[in-house]
C-alpha cells in the first residue's frame, strides 16, 4: 500500500510524469538532427569545390591572387600637406600608372586568375574522357586480368567518369564563384581606399593646402569648396572606374560553354552604389572636408580682416591720379603715416594657418599686400618732394616781390598812396607768409624724417627762402612803415589842396546846368535844338565821370592816411545829383519824341496796346518824379504836361485796340466817327478825334468782349469733346466681344457743358454765335439720352448674355432666345462701329438712328426679363425650396441641367445642412448619400436618378429621400438602442448619423422620464431618483467615451449628447424637487418630449401617424419632420431656452408662425432648429 502510495506520489511528479515523452521527444530530436547533419554533409560533399581533388589547387592558387588583389591599391594617401591639384594628379597616376598602377596591377592578377581557370577547365575535360581513349595500344597487349577485376576496373572507370562529368558541370559554379570573390576583392579595394582616405583625416592635421585671397566681403578660397566637392566626386568616380573596367569571368567567350548568361548581373560600381559602409565614409570625409574648409573661412574672415584695408586700399590706389590731385602737406603726412602703419601691420603676418585638415596658405596675399604700401609710400615722397620745391619757390618768390615793393620810396601824392597801400596789403598778408615759410621748413623736415635726398638746388632755394624772409621781417617792413610815418604830414596836406580844387569844378559844372540852354522850352522846341543839348549833355557826362572818379579816389585817401577830419565833397555829389536829373529829362524827352513817332506811324491794329499803356504809365511816373525834383523847370513841365494829356487818351485807344473786336466793331466805330475803310493809324484816330465817342467805343469793345468769352468757352467744349475717346473694353477676353468701359468722364463732362450751353444762351452776348450754341444744345442734349439708355442696354444684355449662352436655357425659352439674339446682334454691331469708325464720344453719340434703336433694345430686354422671372416663378413652384436662392443662382443651375453636380455649390441654401451629394461615377449619375459640412456622410435608402430628370424634380427626390433615409436610420437606431442604456459606446459610434442618435436619445430619455413617473404615481417615491442616478451613469460613461481617441464626426457627437444628457439631468432633478408624480403634471408637460409610437396618433393639425417620431409639449404635437441638421454641436439649454421651445410649439400648434429677436450671436437659430 505504502508502496502502491509511493508510486503514485513519484508519478504524479512532472519529472516522471513525463519522463517517457520527454526521452522520445529527446531522442527523436537528437536523430533529426543527425539526419539533417548527414544530409548537409553529404550536400557539401556533392558540391563543395574543396572537397573536389581537381578543384582544390586552382582554388588554393585563386584564393591567394585574391589577396594580392586585395593589397592593390587604387588611391596614395600620405602625410605630407598637398595641393587640391597635385593630390588629384597623384591620385590618378595611382590608378593608371602603365608601369605600376593600379589598373595595371588588376589587369595582371586578372590575367593570373584566367590562366588558373583555364588550366582547371583543361584538367576537368580531360578527367571526362574515357582513360582507354588515351592509351591506343590497350587493344594489342594481351589480356593479363581475370574478367572479374575487370569488371571491377570497367565499374570503377564509370564511376570515376560519372563524377568527372559531375565535376565539369561545376564549372560554370566555380567561375561565377570566382566572378563572386574577385568582384568583392574589387570592392573591398575601394571600400578600403575610403577607409584610409577617412583615417587619414582623423589621425593626422595638414592635408590641404588653401591659398586665401580677398573677395568683395569675405575671403576667397583657391581652390574652393566647390573645387575640392568635385575632386572628391572624381576620385570616387576614378577609383570605381578603375575597378569597374576590369571584365567580368563571366562575359569572357571562353567560359561560355559552362556559365549561362545572366541579365541582371551586378557590376562592381553598382555594387559600390549601393554599399552602406562605402556611402558612409565619402560622405564622412566631404562632410569633413566641407566642416573643416567652412572653419577656415570662419577663421580667414576674422584673420585677414586686420589687413583687409590695405587690399582695398591697393584696389583704390592710381598713382597718376594720386600725383595729380592737389594735397597739402597735411594730407600727405597723414597718408605717409598710414603706410608706416600698413607697413608695422604686414610685420605681424603670419603665412600659414592650421585649421584641422585645411592649410590656410596666405603667402600669395603677404605678397600681393607687400607692394601697396611700398609704392603708395614711393609716390608720396615724390608728391612731397614736388611739394616742397613749389611752394618753396613760390613763397621764394613772393617775399622778393613783397620786398621789391617795400624798396620803393614815391614821391607825388598818387604813388605815395599806392605804397602805403601795398603796405598795408604786405602787412596783412605777413602771418600767412610767415606760415607758408613755416610749412616749407615742416615739408623738408618730413623728407629728412623719412629719409629722402634733398637735391643741391632744392637745398639752396631752402636756404635762399631764409635769407629772404628773415630779411623782410627784420628791414624791408620796419624801414617802409618809416618812411610812411616820416611823408604823411605832407601828403595830407597836398591831399587838402587837391580836394579844394575838385569841388570848384563841381561848383562850375552845377552853374552851367542851371543856364537858360537847359531849363527853358527852347531846348525841346524843335529836334534840332534837343540834339544840341543831348551832345553838351554828354561832354558833361565825361567831365562829371572823372570829377566822381577824383573825389571817390580823395575820400580813399583820406581813410588809408587816417586824416582825422575828414573833407566832404558836398559840391560834386549836388552836382552829381543835378546832372543825373538832366540827363534823365532830356532822355525821357526823346525817347517820349521817337516813341510817338512810332506809333503815329504804325498800323494801329499791330500795335500792343497794353504795352502802349504801360509805357505811357511809365513814362508819367519818370515825369512827375522828375517835375517834382526839378523844381520850376519848364521843360519837366512841358514834357508832363504832354505825356498827361495822352495818357487821358488810352482809355479810349485800349477799347478800341480790344484783341476781342472783330472787323464788324471796328467798322461801325469808323462809321461813327466818319473815318474811311483805308489803314488806321493812332495819328489817324486822332485827327478824326476818336476820344470824343469814347463811350461809343467802351460799349463796343464791352459787347466784343462778352462774344469773344462766349467764343472761347465754346471753342474749349469743341475741343474737350475732341478728345475726349469713348471708352471701349474687351469683355470677358473675348475677341470680337466689347462693352464700354468707365464712363464717368463722359457722363461728368455732359453735365458741366449742360450746364455751360444753358449759360451761353441766357448770355446778352450769345446773338452773334447764337447758330453754333444751339448746334451743341443739341448735341449735349442728344449724349446724355444716348449714354443713359447706352448704359442701361449694357446692363440688360450683360446680365442676360451670360443666361441665353448656355444651351439649356434657349431651348427652355425659345423665344426670348430669339428676341435677344436679335438685341445681341444689335449690341455687337453698334460697338463694332464704336470701336473702328466712331472713336471720340461725340462721334459715337451722332451713329444715324442710335437713341431710337438703344430704346428699342431696352424695350426687348424688359420684355426678356420679365419672361425670365415668370419662367424662375414656375420653377420655384415646382421646388419652394428654390426661394431660398437668388435669380442668377437659379439661373445658374437651370444652365447647366445637363451637369447634375453643378448644383452642389447651391445645395446649402436649398438644404440648410447638406453640403454636398454623392454621385455615381457611371453613365446614370445616381446620387446615392448626402454629407454636412464636417463630412458626416448619410446613405439614400435608394439611389435619386437624374439622368433625363429635370433638376427641380430630381431635388425634389432628395428631399423626399432625406427624409425616408432619416426616418429608416432612426427606426433602425430605436430598434438597436441597447437594453442597459448606460454602456451605449457601439451603438453611439454605429453608422447611424448625428442627427438620429440624439433623436433617439431624446426618445429613450422622455421614455425613462415618464416610466419613472409612472411608478411615481404607482407609489414607488423612490423611482425618479432612481431615473435621475440612471441619467448620471449614463453620462459618466459618455464622458468616459470622450476621453478615448475619438475621430472628428464622433467628437462632435459626443459633445452635443452630453449637452442634451446634462439638461437632461436638470430636468429630472427639477422634476424630482417639484415632486412631480404623474405624465400629466405641467412640469412634465412643458417640456420638450420625443416619443416613437407604433401606433397611429392624432397630431395638432388634425392628422394621423404611425410608426413615427412625434415631438410634444404641452397642448402641442408634432411629427420629427425629418430635416437632416448634420453633424452639429449643440447650445447650451438654459430655462429660457426651454420659454423659447415653448413659445414656438405653441405658435406651430396655433398655425402662427415664431421669430426669436434679440442680439446677433445669441443662439436664435440654434434654438428655432432644435
Amino acid at each position: 500500500m505504502h508502496q502502491c502510495l509511493m508510486y503514485s506520489v513519484l508519478t504524479s511528479m512532472n519529472f516522471f510524469k513525463y519522463y517517457i515523452h520527454g526521452k522520445v521527444f529527446t531522442r527523436w530530436q537528437q536523430h533529426t538532427r543527425f539526419t539533417v547533419y548527414c544530409h548537409a554533409r553529404a550536400s557539401l560533399v556533392r558540391r563543395l569545390f574543396l572537397a573536389k581533388p581537381m578543384f582544390v589547387q586552382p582554388l588554393v592558387r585563386i584564393h591567394s591572387l585574391m589577396h594580392e588583389v586585395e593589397s592593390v591599391k587604387v588611391m596614395s594617401v600620405g602625410t605630407n600637406v598637398y595641393l587640391l591639384a597635385d593630390f588629384a594628379k597623384e591620385q590618378a597616376s595611382v590608378r593608371s600608372n602603365t608601369v605600376s598602377g593600379a589598373a595595371k596591377e588588376l589587369e595582371a592578377r586578372h590575367d593570373s586568375t584566367v590562366s588558373v581557370l583555364d588550366k582547371l577547365v583543361d584538367t576537368v575535360s580531360k578527367s571526362t574522357e574515357p582513360q582507354n581513349a588515351h592509351d591506343e595500344h590497350a587493344a594489342l597487349r594481351p589480356r593479363m586480368k581475370s574478367m572479374v577485376q575487370e569488371k571491377k576496373e570497367a565499374r570503377d572507370d564509370a564511376r570515376r567518369h560519372q563524377l568527372a562529368l559531375h565535376d565539369q558541370g561545376m564549372l560554370g559554379d566555380c567561375v561565377r564563384l570566382v566572378d563572386y570573390m574577385f568582384q568583392a576583392c574589387l570592392v573591398k579595394v575601394v571600400v578600403n581606399a575610403a577607409v584610409d582616405f577617412f583615417h587619414r583625416m582623423e589621425t593626422a592635421s595638414k592635408m590641404f593646402s588653401i591659398s586665401v585671397a580677398y573677395g568683395d566681403q569675405n575671403m576667397v578660397f583657391e581652390p574652393c569648396l566647390s573645387d575640392h566637392v568635385t575632386m572628391l566626386e572624381e576620385l570616387w568616380r576614378g577609383s570605381v572606374q578603375v575597378v569597374n573596367t576590369v571584365p567580368s569571368f563571366l562575359s569572357l567567350p571562353h567560359f561560355d560553354a559552362y556559365v549561362i548568361a545572366q541579365l541582371n548581373h551586378q557590376t562592381v560600381e553598382s555594387i559600390l552604389n549601393c554599399s552602406l559602409e562605402f556611402n558612409h565614409y565619402t560622405a564622412a570625409v566631404r562632410e569633413r572636408i566641407e566642416s573643416d574648409i567652412n572653419q577656415a573661412q570662419k577663421f580667414s574672415d576674422k584673420h585677414f580682416e586686420l589687413f583687409r584695408r590695405i587690399h582695398e586700399y591697393g584696389l583704390r590706389w592710381n598713382e597718376e591720379e594720386y600725383l595729380a590731385a592737389p594735397r597739402s602737406h597735411e594730407d600727405l603726412a597723414a597718408d605717409m603715416t598710414l603706410m608706416r602703419e600698413f607697413q608695422a601691420d604686414l610685420d605681424k603676418y603670419k603665412p600659414h594657418h592650421n585649421v584641422g585638415i585645411i592649410v590656410v596658405d596666405g603667402r600669395n596675399l603677404r605678397a600681393s599686400l607687400t607692394p601697396v604700401p611700398e609704392r603708395g609710400l614711393g609716390a608720396m615722397k615724390r608728391a612731397l618732394t614736388d611739394i616742397a620745391r613749389k611752394k618753396c619757390s613760390g613763397v621764394l618768390q613772393k617775399f622778393d616781390a613783397a620786398n621789391k615793393v617795400l624798396d620803393e620810396r614815391p614821391k607825388n601824392l598818387g604813388s605815395y598812396a599806392d605804397f602805403v597801400k601795398a603796405y598795408n596789403d604786405i602787412k596783412a598778408t605777413e602771418r600767412h607768409l610767415d606760415e607758408q615759410r613755416e610749412e616749407v621748413e615742416s615739408m623738408y623736415q618730413l623728407l629728412r624724417q623719412y629719409n629722402v635726398r634733398v637735391t643741391g638746388e632744392d637745398q639752396y632755394q631752402m636756404e635762399f627762402l631764409q635769407t629772404k624772409g628773415n630779411d623782410f621781417t627784420d628791414k624791408k617792413v620796419i624801414e617802409a612803415q618809416f618812411y610812411i610815418k616820416e611823408k604823411r604830414e605832407e601828403m595830407v596836406e597836398n591831399l587838402g589842396t587837391v580836394s579844394q580844387n575838385a569841388e570848384e569844378d563841381a561848383r562850375k559844372i552845377s552853374e552851367q546846368l542851371k543856364q537858360d540852354q537847359f531849363t527853358g522850352e527852347d531846348a525841346i522846341a524843335t529836334p534840332e535844338n534837343l540834339a544840341k543839348v543831348l551832345e553838351e549833355l554828354s561832354v558833361l557826362q565825361a567831365q562829371m565821370g572823372k570829377l566822381d572818379e577824383k573825389a571817390s579816389a580823395f575820400t580813399e585817401n583820406q581813410t588809408l592816411f587816417d586824416v582825422v577830419t575828414a573833407f566832404d565833397f558836398i559840391e560834386v555829389e549836388k552836382a552829381k545829383s543835378l546832372f543825373s536829373d538832366k540827363f534823365k529829362l532830356f532822355n525821357l524827352v526823346h525817347e517820349w519824341t521817337e516813341t510817338k513817332k512810332t506809333w503815329n506811324s504804325a498800323e494801329f491794329q499791330k500795335l500792343n496796346v497794353e504795352q502802349m499803356n504801360k509805357t505811357v504809365v511809365e513814362y508819367s511816373k519818370t515825369a512827375f518824379q522828375l517835375t517834382r525834383s526839378l523844381e520850376g523847370d519848364e521843360v519837366a513841365k512841358k514834357i508832363r504836361q504832354t505825356i498827361d494829356e495822352f495818357k487821358s487818351k488810352m482809355p479810349c485807344y485800349l477799347d478800341y485796340g480790344n484783341p476781342a473786336m472783330r472787323e464788324r466793331h471796328r467798322a461801325k466805330i469808323r462809321q461813327a466817327i466818319g473815318m474811311g475803310p483805308s489803314a488806321v493809324t493812332l495819328y489817324s484816330l486822332e485827327h478824326n478825334k476818336l476820344t470824343d465817342y469814347k463811350e461809343l467805343v467802351a460799349e463796343i469793345s464791352g459787347t466784343a468782349s462778352g462774344e469773344y468769352d462766349l467764343e472761347h468757352k465754346l471753342e474749349k467744349v469743341t475741343k474737350a469733346w475732341d478728345e475726349l475717346l469713348m471708352p471701349v473694353t474687351n469683355h470677358r477676353n473675348q475677341r470680337e466681344l466689347w462693352i464700354l468701359g468707365d464712363v464717368s468722364d463722359i457722363i461728368m463732362q455732359l453735365e458741366d457743358h449742360s450746364v455751360q450751353i444753358q449759360t451761353m444762351m441766357g448770355s446778352r452776348y450769345v446773338q452773334g454765335i447764337r447758330k453754333d450754341v444751339e448746334i451743341w444744345e443739341q448735341k449735349i442734349r442728344l449724349g446724355s439720352d444716348s449714354i443713359d439708355e447706352w448704359l442701361q442696354v449694357q446692363r440688360g444684355w450683360m446680365y442676360l448674355e451670360s443666361i441665353f449662352s448656355a444651351e439649356d436655357i434657349q431651348r427652355q425659352l425659345p423665344q426670348e432666345s430669339s428676341k435677344f439674339k436679335s438685341v445681341d446682334k444689335f449690341w455687337k454691331d453698334t460697338m463694332k462701329k464704336v470701336r473702328q469708325s466712331y472713336r471720340t464720344a461725340m462721334e459715337a453719340f451722332q451713329i444715324p438712328n442710335l437713341l431710337p434703336s438703344l430704346k428699342n433694345a431696352n424695350d426687348t430686354l424688359d420684355q426678356i426679363q420679365k419672361s425670365l422671372e415668370a419662367y424662375l416663378e414656375t420653377k420655384r413652384a415646382s421646388f419652394p425650396r428654390f426661394y431660398f436662392l437668388s435669380d442668377d443662382e437659379l439661373l445658374s443651375i437651370l444652365s447647366q441641367t445637363r451637369n447634375p453636380e453643378a448644383v452642389q455649390e447651391h445645395l446649402c441654401k436649398c438644404f440648410d445642412a447638406i453640403k454636398r451629394v454623392t454621385f455615381t461615377q457611371d453613365k446614370k449619375r445616381e446620387i446615392i448619400s448626402m454629407s454636412d459640412m464636417i463630412k458626416e456622410t448619410v446613405p439614400f435608402t435608394s439611389p435619386v436618378q437624374t439622368a433625363g430628370v429635370a433638376v427641380e424634380r430630381w431635388l425634389a427626390d432628395i428631399e423626399e429621400k432625406m427624409v425616408s433615409s432619416l426616418w429608416a436610420l432612426t427606426k433602425a437606431a430605436v430598434s438597436a438602442y441597447p437594453e442597459d442604456g448606460v454602456a451605449r459606446k457601439d451603438w453611439l459610434f454605429a453608422p447611424y448619423p448625428s442627427q438620429t442618435v440624439l433623436a433617439v436619445d431624446q426618445i429613450m430619455w422622455t421614455k425613462c422620464a415618464e416610466d419613472a413617473l409612472t411608478l411615481v404615481e404607482n407609489g414607488n417615491k423612490e423611482a425618479m431618483q432612481g431615473n435621475v442616478e440612471f441619467a448620471k451613469k449614463q453620462l459618466e460613461h459618455s464622458v468616459g467615451l470622450v476621453r478615448l481617441d475619438l475621430t472628428k464626426l464622433q467628437r462632435v457627437l459626443m459633445g452635443a449628447l452630453i449637452v442634451l444628457d446634462v439638461h437632461g439631468i436638470s430636468v429630472l432633478e427639477d422634476l424630482e424637487g417639484a415632486k412631480c408624480s404623474s405624465v400629466t403634471d405641467f412640469d412634465w408637460s412643458k417640456q420638450l418630449r420625443y416619443y416613437w409610437t407604433m401606433e397611429e396618433v392624432s397630431m395638432s393639425d388634425g392628422k394621423f401617424t404611425s410608426d413615427d417620431c412625434i415631438v410634444r409639449q404641452t397642448i402641442a404635437s408634432s411629427r420629427y419632420s425629418f430635416e437632416y441638421l448634420g453633424n452639429t454641436p449643440r447650445l447650451v439649454v438654459t430655462p429660457l431656452t426651454d420659454k423659447c421651445y415653448m413659445t414656438l410649439t405653441g405658435a406651430i400648434h396655433l398655425n402662427y408662425g415664431g421669430a426669436p429677436a434679440g442680439p446677433a450671436g445669441t443662439g436664435k437659430t440654434e434654438t428655432t432648429k432644435d
